[in-house]
C-alpha cells in the first residue's frame, strides 16, 4: 500500500504556479500532460509540439457568446500564420459536453477547433475572472501579453512576431460587479460622496453586463454597467422611469432617431453585442453617491447620459400605432378555473397562460418579437385567466384566439409615452 502511493506520487504532475507577463515559461508548462479534442479524437498530450512558434491560448466556455463569435476570426488567422502561429482552445468544460457542442454549434462545427477539455492546469496558471481571455506565448517561450479578443488580428499578430508588443491592449481583471476603477481599499480614511465614470470602447477585463448596488435602506447607492451597448445603458434608466409611471417598457416603446452612423451605434450593436469588430461601440458606465429612491437615482443617471454622450434620451408622448386590447363579452369565458399557475411561451408552438392576470400576458408579449406591434391593454379586466393562443405566434393567431374569450385587438393610433433618442443637437 506504501509503496503504490510513493509510487504514485512521484508520477503526479506538479501544478504550474500563477505566471506573470514578463515570465518565461517553464518546462513543466510544456510537459504537462492535457485532454485535447482534434480531429475527431481526444487524446492525452503535452504542449512540446507547440514550442518554437507563436503560441496564443484561448480560453472559452460554451455560455461564451463572444468566444464562440470570434472562433471563424482566429481560425483565419492560423490559416494565414499557420508557418509562425498556432491557437489552441482552452476550456474548463466536460470534454463530453465541450465535443458535442463543438460538433453541433453552427458557428464552429466546421472550423475543426483544437481544444484543451476539461482544463485546470492552465487556468491556474494564467488565472483569470473573465472570458474571453487570450494568453501570448511568444516563440522563444516569453509570456508576452494576456488581453481580450479583439487584439488578435493580423497587425498585432505581424507585430508580434517581430518582437513588438507595445500593440497590444493587456487586459486587467476587475472583480464583477465592481464600482470601475475604484478600490476601496485605497479610501479607507474618506467618505465618497458622488462618483460617475463613464466612457467608450470595450474594457477586456470586465464582464458585459450590470449590478446596481443597494443600501439597507433598499434605496440605490451606484451602479455598475459594463460592456455594454449605449441604448442599454440608457434602457436600464428607462425602465425604471416608466416604472414610476406604471408602465412595464419594452422595446417597442423605443424610437430611435438619426442617420446610419446612429443606427450603427445605437441599433446594430444591440443587435450584435459579441461582435468584435464593433467593440469601440460599447460603453461602460459606473455611479456612486448617498443613497436615493429608484426614480430619482434613475432621472439623475439619464441627466448624465445626455450631458456626456453624443445622444439625447427622453420619454415624451408620441403618435404611436399599436393594437388596443378591449373586453367585448362578459368575461365568463375569460376567468381561471384555478390551479398551479403555468405558462408557456413558443414562437413556433401553442402559447398559453393559466391562472395569470391579463397584464402579465400582455406585458410578455410585448416583451417577444413575434407582434410587431405594441398592446395596450384597455379590458380593466382584474381577475386572473386562461387563455390559450393556436399556432404560432403572431398577429393574425393572436387576434383569432383571443376572439374565443370574448377578447377584441384592433389597430390604432394614439398617443403614448415613447423612449425618443436622437443625436445630441449641443454636441
Amino acid at each position: 500500500m506504501i509503496l503504490t502511493l510513493v509510487a504514485f506520487t512521484a508520477n503526479a504532475q506538479e501544478p504550474i504556479k500563477a505566471l506573470k507577463v514578463g515570465d518565461k515559461i517553464p518546462e513543466s508548462f510544456w510537459q504537462q500532460e492535457h485532454t485535447i479534442y482534434q480531429n475527431g479524437k481526444t487524446t492525452k498530450q503535452n504542449l512540446s509540439a507547440y514550442k518554437g512558434k507563436l503560441l496564443i491560448l484561448d480560453f472559452w466556455a460554451t455560455w461564451c457568446g463572444s468566444c464562440i463569435a470570434a472562433m471563424p476570426k482566429l481560425h483565419h488567422l492560423q490559416e494565414q500564420f499557420k508557418d509562425q502561429l498556432n491557437i489552441l482552445a482552452v476550456t474548463n468544460t466536460p470534454t463530453k459536453e465541450a465535443v458535442a457542442f463543438l460538433n453541433t454549434n453552427s458557428t464552429v462545427k466546421d472550423l475543426n477547433v483544437v481544444t484543451i477539455t476539461a482544463d485546470q492546469a492552465l487556468k491556474q496558471a494564467f488565472p483569470h475572472l473573465v472570458i474571453p481571455h487570450l494568453i501570448w506565448i511568444a516563440a522563444d517561450g516569453s509570456y508576452h501579453a494576456a488581453t481580450g479578443n479583439d487584439q488578435v488580428n493580423f497587425a498585432n499578430i505581424q507585430n508580434l512576431l517581430k518582437g513588438d508588443v507595445q500593440s497590444l491592449r493587456q487586459k486587467i481583471d476587475l472583480a464583477k460587479g465592481s464600482h470601475i476603477f475604484l478600490q476601496e481599499q485605497l479610501l479607507a480614511a474618506n467618505v465618497i460622496q458622488s462618483y460617475s465614470l463613464f466612457f467608450k470602447g470595450i474594457y477586456d477585463g470586465l464582464p458585459a453586463g450590470h449590478k446596481e448596488f443597494i443600501a439597507p435602506n433598499k434605496q440605490l447607492t451606484g451602479i455598475s454597467c459594463t460592456n455594454l451597448p449605449l441604448i442599454e445603458i440608457y434602457e436600464k434608466c428607462i425602465y425604471a422611469l416608466f416604472k414610476e409611471k406604471g408602465i412595464a417598457y419594452t422595446y417597442k416603446r423605443r424610437v430611435v432617431e438619426g442617420d446610419a452612423i446612429v443606427q450603427q451605434e445605437l441599433v446594430k450593436a444591440d443587435e450584435h453585442p459579441y461582435s468584435f469588430n464593433d467593440s469601440n461601440d460599447l460603453y461602460s458606465y459606473t455611479r456612486r453617491g448617498a443613497p436615493m429612491a429608484e426614480f430619482t437615482f434613475y432621472k439623475h443617471m439619464l441627466t448624465e447620459l445626455n450631458a456626456n454622450s453624443s445622444y439625447n434620451g427622453v420619454i415624451t408622448k408620441r403618435a404611436t400605432k399599436c393594437l388596443v386590447l378591449r373586453l367585448t363579452g362578459d368575461g365568463n369565458a375569460l376567468k381561471t378555473k384555478g390551479g398551479e399557475p403555468k405558462q408557456q411561451w413558443l414562437t413556433q408552438k401553442d402559447t398559453y397562460i393559466t391562472n395569470y392576470p391579463i397584464a402579465y400576458m400582455v406585458n410578455r408579449i410585448n416583451a417577444l418579437s413575434g407582434i410587431p406591434l405594441l398592446i395596450i391593454d384597455e379590458t380593466g379586466f382584474l381577475d386572473k385567466v386562461d387563455i390559450k393562443i393556436d399556432g404560432q405566434l403572431n398577429q393574425a393567431n393572436l387576434m383569432a384566439s383571443l376572439s374565443n374569450y370574448g377578447l377584441a385587438l384592433t389597430e390604432e393610433t394614439r398617443m403614448l409615452d415613447m423612449f425618443v433618442i436622437n443625436s445630441n443637437p449641443k454636441k
